[in-house]
């Protein structure tokens, strides 16, 4: 049985190996299988179930309970995190009043700006190297009160109802997001921290599978609008990546303070976040726009890790200088 498993297990960890370019590359592949789009998309609330329970199975209780300790840092990078994109979004309403927005375009910044956290980000930042008990409380505390939070967000900032009742996304988020943590707690006590650690390379070679998956799902419909209106497709690329771009270098500058370590790690989650959360729970119900520029910040998503890994080393060599500075007893907290 093991050298049945063995090909599988030299495969999942080439791929976790390797992260940051089967990362960009799903995003190719899926735009590149449009006949298996449509029929993947239910795959949207799977992979999202997988990435919740797989991140909580393989949170450092160590590097979290660090994190912890220091509340002050931690309450004000989540008070950042939740409060930033909403109150960037409400600021856009200066310059453009909300009954001028195409409707479904604003509901998908409302999207953006009320989602938790990218379940992918603390891979994200072990993948460049980064500690990642910062982004994992904030991951932790964003997803589970996205079932609290999203929906009156949601409504607050788009001004209508979203397609489905609030009382009703609350709930599937709550199923989605509880039924995964919960998961991700029975395998993390099944096979053991040590063993967790372990298998560090195939857990991310199965977190490149999932992506792959979501990809191919999230390109429902893209290619046809491309070919039909490929103007409209560039321009939400164009919004999605320079909306992305913006907040993590907004971050950067604002949130320096905290250090290179937390303050790249938040950045990471300021910048990428979890709309296909709400997506895999609005289902079919998400109009065609907004469907649309989701399936445009995935490019962002899936490209991020190698497009900021020059900054992420130069973020690196900082750390590594204040630490080796920094009195003995004191390391770490860069």
């Amino acid at each position: 049985m093991t050298s049945l498993l063995a090909p599988l297990n030299r495969a999942l960890s080439f791929l976790g190996r390797n992260g940051t370019v089967f990362f960009a590359l799903s995003i190719f592949i899926g735009l590149a299988l449009p006949q298996l789009a449509h029929i993947m998309r239910p795959a949207l609330a799977v992979s999202t179930f997988i990435f919740i329970m797989m991140t909580f199975a393989r949170t450092d209780g160590d590097d979290l309970r660090a994190t912890l300790q220091r509340p002050r840092r931690f309450a004000l990078a989540l008070l950042w995190i939740m409060a930033v994109p909403p109150l960037v979004l409400l600021g856009s309403f200066l310059i453009l009043p909300r009954p001028e927005w195409n409707q479904e375009l604003l509901l998908a910044f409302a999207l953006y700006a009320s989602a938790p956290i990218l379940v992918g980000c603390p891979a994200y930042a072990m993948l460049l190297g980064f500690r990642n008990g910062m982004i994992i409380a904030l991951l932790f505390v964003t997803t589970v009160l996205s079932p609290l939070l999203v929906p009156p967000l949601l409504t607050f900032l788009t001004g209508t109802n979203v397609p489905i009742s609030t009382g009703v996304l609350g709930l599937r988020l709550l199923l989605l997001v509880g039924g995964a943590i919960a998961a991700g707690m029975v395998m993390r006590r099944w096979l053991g921290p040590q063993t967790m650690r372990s298998l560090k390379h195939q857990f991310d070679g199965v977190g490149v599978i999932c992506y792959l998956l979501f990809a191919i799902a999230a390109m429902d419909g893209v290619i046809e609008t491309a070919l039909a209106d490929p103007l409209w497709v560039l321009t939400l690329l164009v919004l999605s990546v320079v909306t992305c771009g913006a907040m993590q270098i907004f971050a950067l500058v604002v949130m320096n303070w905290l250090g290179p370590n937390d303050a790249f790690t938040t950045s990471l989650g300021t910048s990428l976040r979890n709309v296909g959360l709400i997506i895999a729970v609005l289902g079919y119900a998400t109009p065609k726009d907004t469907y649309l520029f989701f399936a445009m910040t995935q490019f962002p998503v899936y490209l991020t890790p190698l497009l900021v890994s020059p900054l992420a080393r130069a973020y690196l060599r900082r750390m590594e200088r204040l630490e080796s500075n920094r009195p003995a007893g004191q390391a770490g907290t860069a």
